[in-house]
């Protein structure tokens, strides 16, 4: 869920594997958990002169 610690959906996952094993891991398990704490920043116009020209499309077939 979004802005929940990392250990929540761990802990959940888990409690969700043992239910489904009947309470018994027989194998190693893995998980991986991404936050993605960065703030979007809004685009910003292009400089004059930095911009390149769009290719001319390709005539090839």
């Amino acid at each position: 869920m979004p802005g929940e610690a990392p250990a929540s959906p761990v802990r959940r996952v888990h409690e969700e594997l043992l239910h489904h094993t009947g309470g018994r891991l027989t194998d190693g398990i893995a998980l991986l958990v991404v936050r993605d704490d960065r703030v979007r920043v809004p685009a910003q116009p292009a400089e004059p002169g930095l911009r390149r020209p769009r290719p001319a499309p390709s005539s090839h077939r």
